[in-house]
């Protein structure tokens, strides 16, 4: 009976009528969570930038934030949309911690464009040939995004990815 009371007394105490909430429109809510993905996708653009200035790294940017650079080129066939490609990897974290590689896997195969591999795979593939290696950072939204993969991969994950497409 005193526990009850107490926490009756607790609850009433700790009510604050000065609290008010502001219902926002659809439209409010819509800019509010634009703005937030926006000042998102700089600051992480700017941790990257960082960490290729200090380590000195020569990197093409795609329109998505992707940093790559593509190696050993040479590969005779390009690989377009539809194609099945099998590729060998290594995925780090930005702090070099090592998460998944296809020496522990095996190859990693998925469709171009009709798969659900992470969205960094199917962008970065697309500008290769086969044979063709690469190396790449991956904003958190071509990788595994806010959720991670539940795995290994924590949530909103900068990625390290060193690719090679094997020959079809």
């Amino acid at each position: 009976m005193l526990s009850s009371l107490f926490l009756v007394a607790v609850l009433v105490a700790c009510h604050d009528e000065k609290t008010a909430y502001r219902e926002v429109s659809d439209a409010e809510l819509r800019e509010q969570l634009m703005d937030y993905n926006k000042r998102k996708v700089e600051n992480e653009d700017s941790l990257i930038s960082a960490f290729v200035r200090e380590y000195g790294l020569d990197f093409d940017i795609s329109p998505t934030g992707m940093r790559y650079r593509i190696l050993n080129t040479g590969g005779a066939r390009k690989v377009e949309k539809g194609d099945d490609v099998a590729l060998t990897y290594a995925i780090h974290l930005l702090d070099s911690t090592p998460v998944y590689a296809s020496k522990d896997n095996g190859a990693f195969r998925f469709t171009i464009e009709q798969s659900d591999a992470a969205p960094g795979f199917h962008e970065l593939v697309k500008r290769m040939n086969y044979g063709d290696s690469a190396v790449t950072i991956w904003p958190a939204r071509l990788g595994y995004g806010i959720a991670g993969d539940q795995d290994r991969i924590p949530l909103d994950a900068i990625l390290l990815v060193d690719i090679r497409i094997l020959e079809p």
